[in-house]
Order: C-alpha cells, then structure tokens, then sequence
C-alpha cells in the first residue's frame, strides 16, 4: 500500500538483436553466420569438433582451424565427428537456420534431425525471400540466439545471406 510501481515499457526481445549467433565453424554457410554476425557487432560462438575440425577449402581433407576459437568464439567439443557438435548447437540456441543447396547432404540431414528430435524452430534457405521471412521467423518464435548451418559449399553470393544480413542490421 502506498508504494509506486515502475512502469516498465514492454519491449518484445524479437525487436532486439539477437544475442548470439552459433555454428559449428564449418567452411561455408557455418564461417558465413558467423562472419554476418561479426560485422554486425552480435556476439558469436558455438561448438567446433574436437580440434576444430574443418574441411579443406578444397573439400577433400580435413583439416584443422583453431583460429575459430579467437575469431568467434567457438569452443572445442568433445567429439572428432560433426555430430556431436551439431546436436549441440541446435539444443543450445532458440532456432536453427538452414543453408543449403544440397539436401541430401549427411550434415544437413542430422541437422534437421536434432531439430525435430529437440523441438526447435528451423527456417530453410529456401523460405527466405527477403529480410522480413528472417524477421517474421524470428519474432514468431522469439528467437535470441541462432544456430547458423548449412553446406559447405555455400558462398557469400547466396542469396538467403543477403537477407540474413539486411533482417539483423535492422533489428
């Protein structure tokens, strides 16, 4: 009795940035996440496989890139395979993008597995014509922290990239 109460005004988290993007530090659509979210000033990181497993640029050998570590933040899991690593990053964000051309591949696959077995929200490259699909999504399912995958061929050039980008810098 007799005390204010603060009005707070309510802000939806979905008209924020979102905290965090995550990925698994793969070549491709995985680096390109997380350099949007470089740019961009959001906070990165995510699960790598055990000492940051990589392919080549070329795709015919693994090879290493503990650079992931200082430039995004990614923390090295446990396991050598990318299992591991990608079920960890779908369970420890809010929704998953998917960036890919190809499918059928195993990793994109798996990905899509883990989310459907842990509940999460998923929105495929394919869905994504313009910024405000990527917005939309997110606001729909209160997302903060996105788990960014894909191919490993992706490049800059695909198109859903550009509107990932567009969507957060407007945020």
């Amino acid at each position: 009795p007799g005390q204010k109460i603060a009005m707070v005004k309510y802000k939806p988290a979905t008209t924020e940035r979102p905290l965090k993007i995550i990925s698994g530090g793969q070549i491709g659509a995985d680096q390109m996440g997380l350099r949007i979210g470089k740019s961009l000033g959001i906070e990165t990181g995510g699960h790598a496989p055990k000492g940051f497993r990589v392919s080549s640029p070329d795709l015919k050998r693994n090879a290493k890139d503990p650079s992931l570590k200082e430039k995004y933040g990614l923390v090295e899991h446990p396991e050598w395979n990318y299992l591991g690593r990608t079920l960890a990053n779908v369970q420890n964000s809010d929704g998953t993008i998917i960036i890919a051309t190809n499918w059928s591949s195993g990793g994109t696959k798996a990905t899509q597995r883990f989310i459907k077995q842990e509940g999460k929200p998923s929105l495929l490259s394919t869905d994504i014509n313009s910024p405000e699909d990527v917005i939309k999504w997110m606001t729909e399912n209160n997302i903060r922290t996105i788990n960014i995958a894909g191919n490993r061929s992706i490049t800059e050039e695909h198109p859903a990239l550009k509107h990932i980008y567009d969507a957060l810098k407007t945020l």
